[in-house]
């Protein structure tokens, strides 16, 4: 075994010592033994050469600056090396930056010396400089108004003190700095001269010759008035219009679903709750207290409540007890009147302005009984119908009923649907399976026949006439003379 092994590791140095011996054959080929391993020592390696402080130094002999390693220590000294080093790297380019400005040509090193313009500082001005230059201005648009070029004329009166002596010329430039006006403020502006006048019409300025930015003397301020036919003329009243106008048919209201108007509820509840939140904020308003219960008693007081849990309770309890009682003194200031409730619920089943009345006709066999009528009647009255029920001695009777869209449905469900016609028949009438309340007609009409609701008993057609030809209503009982139950031919 022992030779095998030895066998084994002999063919494996061979192969080494030809691999290398390649690796050395293809370096010579191009040329890279030479320029690297020129320096080398047998093994491989640089030949290190120090200096009396041990420092490593280079083929030249100028020290290797070398980065110390940072073995592992805390992030805070680490963190100082690092910026000892950014400091040093920074210094270093400064300084080869120095040297390349100093050897060239094209900069001059004493622009850099230049000084930094000064701040800015507070300036006061002066009193008076503003109403100064007002006045400037304001003489110069006199001047323009009037036509007269100021520049023309100063140049005109120096060119003839010019001519008469030359000694006048520092005169000159003295007389042309001067400011041509008072320091006094004008009595008036130029543009409102011809509106103060005197009582007597005349104009003062005219009297004492004055320039128009000078006071007016010996003169009373109540001998003076306004001028008013100087702007009179100007001023346009405008045309008086009548209060009476007519007022616009409304529009209708788009019909909301219901869950369109919840929202729009929770929306307005919303924003009132935002208005309060921020009068609040402003401090209109002082911020509620809270709102104590049992269940959240400890979270909100706290310390408190472990100091005198039983005062505590007490205080809680007859907090509730006033919100609960403020609640119902709301609900009661809320609450309507017996009258208030009468007039809104009669308001439901009125007719609103501006809309159509609908009409209905009504046939009955037998109407004998008088709790039928009384329940009939009675209905009619509480759902704010107009119109008549006429009865027959042998029973028969028909309704003609005029009122509000939904108090015509309502009564319809009564007639047709509610009250049972089989129940109500005496002994004698017909048979209670034939006793029926039909529909003749329904529809809307522009204005209603019947001021009231009335009930009539009558023996004879002619009876019918007389009760329905003053209300022009004719045409119902020809209706109801005419129908017939689409059934009966089934």
């Amino acid at each position: 075994m022992n030779v095998k092994v030895a066998k084994d590791a002999l063919e494996k140095a061979r192969k080494a010592e030809l691999v290398q011996k390649q690796i050395q054959e293809h370096l010579q080929k191009i040329n890279f033994t030479k320029n690297v391993f020129e320096s080398t020592t047998p093994l491989g390696g640089k030949k290190l050469v120090f200096d009396s402080l041990g420092r490593i130094l280079d083929e030249a002999g100028n020290v290797v600056k070398s980065t110390p390693v940072i073995h592992s220590t805390l992030k805070v000294n680490r963190n100082l090396v690092a910026e000892k080093q950014k400091k040093e790297i920074q210094l270093e380019k400064s300084e080869k930056i120095a040297k390349k400005v100093q050897q060239s040509q094209y900069v001059d090193p004493s622009l850099n010396n230049l000084r930094r313009k000064r701040k800015k500082l507070f300036n006061f001005v002066e009193p008076g400089t503003y109403i100064k230059q007002e006045r400037q201005l304001l003489r110069q648009m006199e001047e323009r108004a009037s036509g007269i070029n100021k520049s023309s004329l100063i140049i005109q009166k120096k060119r003839l003190l010019e001519q008469q002596n030359k000694r006048l010329s520092t005169l000159n430039n003295r007389l042309e700095n001067k400011d041509t006006w008072d320091d006094d403020e004008p009595f008036v502006e130029w543009w409102d001269r011809g509106v103060i006048v005197l009582k007597s019409g005349e104009d003062p300025f005219k009297l004492q010759n004055l320039k128009k930015h000078q006071y007016i003397t010996n003169i009373d301020l109540n001998d003076l008035k306004i001028n008013e036919d100087k702007f009179n003329h100007y001023i346009e009243h405008p045309v008086k219009l009548d209060g009476k106008r007519k007022k616009g048919t409304a529009q209708p209201l788009i019909q909301l679903t219901k869950k369109e108007r919840k929202k729009f509820k929770r929306l307005r509840k919303q924003e009132k709750q935002r208005i309060i939140r921020d009068k609040i904020t402003i401090g209109m308003i002082p911020p509620p207290p809270p709102k104590l219960k049992l269940s959240n008693l400890i979270n909100v007081l706290k310390n408190q409540s472990a100091a005198d849990p039983s005062k505590v309770e007490q205080q809680v309890k007859h907090q509730m007890e006033q919100r609960l009682k403020a609640h119902e003194q709301r609900n009661e200031e809320r609450k309507l009147t017996k009258e208030q409730r009468s007039k809104k619920k009669a308001q439901k089943w009125q007719i609103k302005k501006n809309a159509e009345a609908e009409a209905a006709l009504f046939t009955i066999n037998s109407l004998s009984n008088f709790k039928l009528i009384k329940k009939i009647d009675t209905n009619a009255q509480q759902f704010h119908l107009s119109g008549t029920c006429i009865i027959m001695n042998n029973g028969p009777a028909f309704l003609i009923i005029e009122g509000s869209k939904l108090s015509i449905r309502r009564y319809t469900k009564l007639l047709l649907r509610r009250i049972k016609w089989t129940e109500y028949i005496l002994e004698g009438d017909l048979d209670a399976s034939q006793n029926s309340c039909k529909q003749v007609w329904v529809g809307n009409v522009k204005k209603r026949s019947f001021p009231h609701w009335t009930v009539n008993y009558v023996d004879c057609d002619e009876q019918i006439e007389d009760i329905l030809k003053p209300f022009k209503a004719l045409h119902y009982f020809e209706m109801v003379q005419k129908y017939r139950d689409p059934l009966e031919d089934v």
